[in-house]
């Protein structure tokens, strides 16, 4: 039995995936790749964060304001969840 969480693919919605790929390659030294033709970074390890561009793409607001960012969500197999810690989290 498995007893721990195994992280594999992150996907990364935002305004300007190229830009977010620079950013986060050059903040946590990972190298830069493509995963089905979209921008991505990848660790030593094999954890890639997958960058998609959205049209409707809002960016987090910080403090958080009601009505001007919508809710962090996980996907998982379909299906979306709210982020339990959401109010604890800081957005850059």
């Amino acid at each position: 039995m498995v007893r721990e969480v195994v992280l594999g693919n992150v996907m990364v919605d935002c305004d300007d995936e190229k830009k977010l790929q620079n950013f986060y390659s050059d903040l946590l030294g990972w190298e830069k790749c493509e995963l089905f033709a979209r921008p991505a970074v990848r660790s030593s390890t094999g954890v890639v964060f997958l960058f998609i561009e959205e049209e409707d793409y809002a960016r987090p607001v910080w403090p958080e304001e009601a009505g001007t960012r919508p809710g962090t969500r996980f996907a998982c197999a379909g299906h979306n969840f709210p982020f339990v810690g959401e109010k604890n989290c800081v957005s850059r």
